[in-house]
């Protein structure tokens, strides 16, 4: 695997805020966001990395409340990624047999067929939960189908974002999550158009709320173990 940086830090954003996380970073993206808060990591070379040896770096790491794949765009490494959430599913971490992992997607890269059983919404709890954020690059597609899998939305709000986008979005899938982030945390520009989707969804029963990127307000707190 392709890996830019493994780090201990606290999640802050989406529906794990303020968890323990172990974050591996996977190198590579498919998208060229003018806005990405990790374009200077991105462009740095990363390290090659097998499976069973990245298993054994992140388990030899302290315990934390989840496992999060990020990037970049860490589906573009499904293949090895699948290999690795496998050997999870079968050995867990830090002594928890079903450790929650979560992958930061931008979910316009399709599961292959083959590997996506290992993704699927399941009864029990050794299940993976995708938080895709859509980009307008792509006119906001989400191949990830939260009828089939895990799925938590989070949508950067700028000037792209359109109050019709997101209620349309909302009212295929009812039933999950949706969090709007202001671009760069500019509340004083997007918080109006934050405002303008939250009340053409009032009334409606759908799960969508304001979310903030923590992360950027509390600055830098990682603790790196590799890259």
């Amino acid at each position: 695997m392709k890996v830019t940086e493994i780090f201990r830090s606290i999640q802050g954003e989406g529906p794990y805020t303020g968890m323990s996380a172990a974050f591996v970073r996977l190198e590579g993206c498919n998208l060229k966001c003018t806005f990405c808060d990790e374009a200077k990591v991105m462009r740095e070379l990363g390290f090659l990395v097998s499976s069973e040896k990245l298993y054994e770096m992140i388990d030899a790491m302290p315990a934390s409340q989840l496992i999060v794949f990020t990037g970049g765009e860490p589906m573009l490494q499904q293949e090895e990624l699948t290999d690795l959430i496998k050997v999870i599913h079968e050995r867990g971490l830090w002594g928890n047999p079903n450790p929650t992992i979560q992958i930061e997607t931008n979910g316009t890269v399709e599961l292959l067929p083959e590997l996506s059983y290992i993704y699927k919404r399941k009864d029990n709890v050794k299940q993976v939960h995708f938080v895709v954020s859509p980009k307008s690059q792509k006119d906001y597609m989400c191949l990830i189908d939260p009828s089939t899998y895990n799925v938590t939305l989070k949508y950067v709000v700028n000037e792209d974002l359109t109050v019709r986008m997101v209620h349309n979005v909302m009212r295929k899938w009812p039933w999950i999550d949706c969090y709007l982030n202001c671009q760069d945390n500019d509340f004083g520009t997007w918080m109006p158009r934050v405002m303008e989707i939250l009340a053409a969804c009032t009334g409606t029963g759908l799960n969508i709320r304001m979310g903030t990127q923590m992360h950027k307000i509390w600055g830098e707190m990682k603790l790196n173990y590799g890259g």
